[in-house]
């Protein structure tokens, strides 16, 4: 089992995946928002929206979401094995 890191330490590893969540959720809705745009101004019908990509992106969106909740558990110097009735999860 590794060992755990330093406070200071997780607490910087914490920003870090805060902000990395951060920018690639605003990557993703601007390419969104760019996607629904681009598709209503063509008035197309319904089969011509990229739906893989349109799910690509709110895929990306759940992920950045997980790795901002990652990053606030690093920060407040909560375990990320474990869950919240104290059972391991990794």
């Amino acid at each position: 089992m590794p060992t755990p890191l330093p406070a200071a330490h997780s607490r910087l590893v914490g920003l870090l995946f805060i902000v990395s969540g951060v920018l690639l959720a605003l990557g993703l809705l601007v390419r969104l928002v760019l996607t629904a745009y681009l598709w209503e101004q063509t008035q197309a019908d319904a089969a011509a929206l990229p739906l893989g990509l349109v799910l690509f992106n709110l895929l990306g969106l759940v992920a950045a979401g997980f790795l901002v909740r990652y990053g606030c558990r690093l920060r407040r110097g909560g375990s990320v094995g474990t869950g919240p009735a104290g059972e391991i999860l990794l």
